[in-house]
């Protein structure tokens, strides 16, 4: 069973399927429309707007982080989530990082994003190649662009802390034992 630990940004992707279902609306109609030309431009935008609508409703449910026996699972982008050994991962922190909209005077505006470090010994998972609007992944480093996740606050990083924890001392009891 996997376990959601981090949602994608609901509330951008409910604006976005919002506009697409519009689109999907006027598609519908301009194929009632008893003009030959709006009834092709109908025929034509339909299927646009249909694909559209549903690859955003899908994004809706796809998970940022998620857990699932062992496996931490890094979805920054298609077509499958990345997974990580549970071990590979030492901890999740508050980080900041740019966006592509510029602010006040040409400065480069900086959103909050949520860090995943990895462990140094885990070498192989310290680079890959993902979406760089949803984030970076370089050099242990994984950094998840707030703009495209659920609400990122200390709580929501000290709940993942403390998943990771818990996940972690149930794969490998030994290596958590009380002293």
């Amino acid at each position: 069973m996997i376990e959601t630990w981090l949602r994608p940004n609901r509330r951008v992707l409910a604006v976005l399927l919002a506009g697409s279902l519009i689109l999907t609306g006027i598609a519908v109609w301009l194929l009632r429309a008893p003009t030959p030309l709006y009834f092709w431009y109908g025929a034509w935008l339909l299927p646009l707007a249909v694909v559209l609508s549903l690859g955003t409703f899908f994004r809706m449910f796809r998970r940022r982080l998620a857990y699932r026996s062992g496996t931490l699972l890094i979805g920054l982008g298609p077509p499958a989530s990345i997974p990580v050994p549970i071990d590979a991962v030492e901890c999740f922190f508050l980080g900041s990082s740019q966006t592509r909209l510029s602010g006040r005077w040409g400065l480069q505006s900086r959103a909050v994003s949520i860090v995943v470090r990895l462990a140094e010994r885990a070498t192989e998972y310290h680079n890959r190649t993902v979406q760089p609007r949803l984030g970076t992944w370089s050099e242990g480093y994984i950094t998840i662009r707030g703009s495209w996740c659920e609400p990122v606050s200390p709580a929501l990083v000290a709940k993942l802390n403390q998943r990771l924890t818990e996940a972690q001392r149930a794969m490998y009891p030994e290596r958590h034992k009380e002293k």
